[in-house]
């Protein structure tokens, strides 16, 4: 079970804020891009309920069945979830999302406007130029970030498929990337471009936010979590 607490690094007893006092860390403001998204929507429900400040990515703030349902993840928070509209794609969107916060935890993924049912589309360009426009408005808008995490996929280090008997490290990373599936392929570019990013910063003596990426196996959903989402 997912620890918002070990994600963002800080060392605090786990539990609900009703139970305890909300330390400092926890009064620091998180982003989670992708709000509504299904891993979106738990992480931010688990920070509210351990009383953490949270603003949440979305695609439109107009949608009242994508906005709804994330105000309402939790009855009487410590602080109100704070919502802001986000084009994924557009450079100038980031601004407000990532101004005065410490911690981000990057779930959005970008799909084409016109998706062809049926078929899986190669979103790379896509997922990598949010990432771009993401980390690059943190440097020009985000000086208090401290720890930026991005929830990858494992098959960023073993490809479409797990080798049997095999176990896998942050060293591995699969070969023939334009082989693989859509998803994966994305999901390989974007993790290598943000690591290109950070050692590039890192080479020229820059100062870097901790970079943290979460590469989850399979996602497990019951069907009546999925549909009250």
């Amino acid at each position: 079970k997912m620890d918002p607490n070990s994600i963002l690094g800080i060392d605090v007893s786990r539990k609900r804020w009703r139970d305890v006092d909300v330390s400092a860390e926890q009064r620091d403001l998180v982003l989670v891009t992708g709000a509504s998204s299904f891993i979106g929507s738990h992480i931010i429900r688990m920070l509210l309920e351990q009383g953490y400040q949270v603003r949440g990515t979305v695609s439109s703030m107009k949608d009242e069945a994508i906005v709804s349902p994330v105000m309402n993840l939790v009855r009487r928070p410590k602080f109100d979830l704070e919502l802001v509209e986000i084009d994924l794609l557009k450079p100038e969107c980031w601004r407000e999302a990532v101004a005065d916060c410490k911690y981000i935890i990057h779930t959005a993924s970008p799909y084409p406007d016109e998706p062809v049912f049926g078929n899986e589309v190669d979103t790379t360009d896509l997922s990598v130029n949010a990432m771009a426009n993401l980390l690059n408005s943190i440097l020009k808008y985000g000086s208090n970030v401290k720890r930026f995490v991005y929830t990858s996929t494992v098959g960023a280090m073993a490809g479409d498929v797990l080798e049997d008997g095999r176990t896998y490290s942050e060293h591995d990373w699969p070969e023939n990337i334009d082989d693989l599936t859509p998803y994966i392929k994305a999901k390989v570019s974007t993790e290598k471009y943000l690591w290109d990013f950070v050692k590039e910063r890192l080479d020229r003596g820059e100062p870097i936010f901790e970079v943290s990426v979460i590469n989850p196996g399979f996602v497990l959903v019951s069907e009546s979590i999925s549909i009250s989402l």
